[in-house]
């Protein structure tokens, strides 16, 4: 229920001539209505920008932000988002709409709202307003007096938002991504499940544009006073409230046709203070049975002390086996100050990767709102042969299963999520198999990341074996999208290193489509056949069979893949389709160190369990040396002396009757070749060939033969 209350000043004639000096401007707020989502991995810019603004421009500054999204991708979706999107002039995400009339990137708000900052207004708004928490209702006048004629229709609006709310976690681009190193979301991981959103919209009492009526259509007069009443029950907002002692609301005058918001004034948002964690995201590798004391560093920037209680977020995944304790739980950390807290990690004798989540949060006063943060530690514990390294959009779930239940990495493989951070914390480890999948949901991250690539080439020349998926990567790498080239270092690894690219093709290969209107998902499921000869012969599945229910995971495309060299690479899995020519599903690439799979769909499109269970054992046996070429015995009794290298050695290698050619090459210790020699005028028996360790640097390679097809390799150090 609304009502409006027009109190029109009437002066005497005597004084009417002093009227427009008895009301002066005022300055205005800047609100930013900022369109979000949990879902989009650059919207953090905007987080992150709206809580620098708040700290520079208090009160002056109103942030509202607009969730976007389905209730999977985003719970806290508003439902007036798609209505005022258009209108709005919105069309990606994050954009934010300044005062209803500016519309920018976050990038460009600190400069935006600053050169508005100190703009005045004719319109002197306010607030007041009943909270109440048994009734669940809230009564909020708004009143406005004007200082100048406005000759257009306006109308009163009432936003109700909240802080602190727990939401889908939210996605984060900047993560290890080199351009943001200074950004306070770059140590943080690429998915925040435990991340706390504020301003967030629950509802615009007014709706989208205001009470109809609640002003004078006509127009304003100068001296004029209105104000309106609104009443909401605040058990049927759009999105559903969670914490009443966190909400906060705006009222303000917009201008109908315009849609310009002509001032505002928001009343109830406390300043939220948090205690900081100087590390947030952390790793170490852990022997098993031990306890490991973690410090961790809390610092208040603000200017009085704060109470923190420390405690494990639920969403920490660790083995009953494991657990954590703090000899201090709750503790004050002076204004302006920071303090060292102790975090015991009791490690048992479950060999597992454990994410362990420790939060601080700040105990609410009357003055403020406490928030959280969190303290990330990602600890890998010793008896891991194996490790999936997985974007954490939920494909993972159904290869987990199909892992679980395969005898040879059972209880030996971790699940550790896909960024720059956890490469970079266990590159040294030495795993015998390293499985990376990249889904729908997460594509395109494995063209654009040289992190990823480089941590491939050193597992390559450590001997590790990998097993990666893509839906896309292949497509890509052929050059056939423009708009979206790969790294050249990356279109390299997998032409050069690997042998394959993409089929050459306008659009990838579509097994679903969607309606632009409706939404409606459309699938086409697509037959799988393995090759005779290969691992896969006689192996047989369908591909996109969604089931809501029991496997509700799809996609829209598939890689399609081509060989480039057939030294090294081979198909062993082809799409069955009418008409279609290029067939490749997956390839198996044998290195001069290494063996690896490309399989150009991720595995949760495989609904039968059995199927997935059988293609991946397949996969995994070969990888860790089923008929495998055995480097150890060097058949080609290659050796290098003097060794280590100062200057110039020989290189000693045999070749069989009957063979014209041998390949010699070196490699670093990252895989990457840095040297061929020459060896043109091989004879069989034994040969001899000169390196010079001029152009090389010093450290750790390896000399690898390929004679007739059968690699030896051996190590070498350059020290000069």
């Amino acid at each position: 229920m609304t009502k409006s209350i027009y109190k029109i000043s009437i002066a005497v004639l005597a004084f009417l001539f002093f009227a427009t000096s008895a009301y002066s401007l005022v300055p205005r707020k800047v609100l930013v209505e900022d369109f979000t989502g949990a879902w989009c991995g650059w919207c953090v810019l905007g987080n992150q920008a709206i809580e620098d603004m708040l700290a520079e421009y208090g009160s002056k500054f109103i942030p509202v932000a607009i969730h976007n999204g389905s209730a999977s991708s985003d719970n806290l979706n508003s439902p007036l988002e798609p209505v005022l999107r258009g209108p709005l002039g919105v069309t990606g995400f994050p954009t934010g709409v300044i005062n209803r009339k500016t519309n920018a990137h976050p990038s460009n708000w600190p400069s935006v709202v600053g050169g508005l900052i100190n703009n005045m207004s004719p319109a002197d708004v306010s607030l007041t307003y009943t909270l109440d928490k048994n009734a669940k209702t809230l009564t909020g006048t708004v009143s406005v007096t004007f200082s100048e004629d406005i000759a257009a229709p306006l109308a009163f609006n009432l936003y109700i938002l909240e802080d602190n709310m727990n939401g889908t976690a939210q996605s984060n681009y900047l993560s290890g991504n080199a351009s943001y190193k200074d950004h306070p979301y770059y140590s943080l991981p690429s998915k925040i499940y435990d991340y706390k959103h504020h301003n967030v919209l629950l509802d615009m009492a007014g709706g989208a544009w205001g009470t109809s009526g609640s002003l004078p259509f006509a127009g304003v007069k100068s001296g004029e006073t209105y104000e309106h009443t609104f009443t909401v029950n605040l058990t049927t907002l759009g999105v559903p409230y969670q914490n009443l002692d966190n909400m906060w609301f705006v009222g303000l005058v917009q201008n109908v046709n315009s849609r310009e918001i002509i001032n505002a004034v928001s009343e109830n948002k406390k300043m939220t203070y948090i205690a900081r964690f100087a590390n947030t995201q952390n790793y170490d590798i852990v022997t098993r049975n031990n306890k490991n004391p973690y410090d961790l560093t809390l610092t208040n920037e603000n200017d009085v002390d704060i109470t923190v209680d420390l405690s494990v977020n639920s969403k920490s995944d660790f083995p009953s086996d494991w657990s954590v304790t703090f000899p201090e739980s709750q503790v004050v950390v002076p204004a302006n100050s920071e303090i060292t807290v102790t975090a015991d990690v009791n490690v048992g004798s479950t060999a597992y990767y454990g994410q362990i989540k420790i939060d601080a949060t700040v105990k609410s006063t009357s003055e403020y709102s406490g928030g959280s943060a969190t303290a990330n530690y990602g600890l890998l514990s010793d008896g891991i042969d194996y490790v999936m390294y997985h974007f954490s959009d939920g494909t993972d779930v159904p290869v987990k299963s199909a892992l679980t239940s395969n005898s040879t990495v059972s209880g030996k493989i971790a699940y550790i999520p896909l960024d720059a951070n956890t490469m970079s914390a266990f590159g040294s480890v030495d795993f015998k198999l390293v499985f990376i999948q990249e889904s729908m949901a997460s594509r395109n991250i494995l063209i654009q990341s040289l992190d990823i690539i480089n941590y491939c080439k050193v597992m390559m020349a450590g001997g590790t074996s990998i097993l990666m998926t893509s839906d896309l990567a292949m497509y890509f790498v052929a050059g056939n999208n423009t708009n979206l080239n790969p790294v050249a270092a990356v279109k390299s690894f997998f032409n050069s290193d690997w042998g394959i690219t993409g089929a050459t093709q306008a659009n990838p290969l579509t097994i679903a489509t969607q309606n632009s209107q409706t939404g409606q998902i459309t699938l086409y499921p697509l037959n799988c056949n393995g090759v005779a000869g290969e691992i896969t012969e006689g192996f047989a599945t369908i591909l996109n069979q969604y089931d809501g229910t029991t496997h509700p995971f799809y996609t829209f495309w598939v890689d399609q893949l081509k060989v480039l060299d057939n030294t090294k690479a081979s198909i062993i899995l082809n799409y069955q389709q009418d008409g279609l020519t290029n067939t490749g599903a997956a390839a198996k690439i044998q290195t001069a160190t290494n063996r690896n799979i490309y399989n150009g769909f991720s595995f949760d499109l495989i609904k039968d369990a059995g199927h997935r269970s059988t293609l991946l054992g397949n996969m995994i046996t070969w990888l860790l040396g089923g008929s495998s070429v055995e480097f150890e015995n060097n058949n080609a009794n290659l050796s290098i002396y003097p060794n280590p290298v100062v200057s110039n050695s020989t290189v000693a290698f045999s070749v069989p009757d009957g063979i014209a050619q041998a390949e010699v090459y070196v490699i670093d210790a990252n895989g990457n070749r840095v040297m061929n020699l020459n060896t043109q005028n091989v004879v069989a028996g034994q040969n001899n060939v000169s390196i010079s360790a001029s152009n090389l640097a010093n450290g750790a390679y390896y000399l690898i033969s390929n004679v007739n097809g059968q690699y030896s390799y051996t190590p070498f150090v350059i020290v000069k």
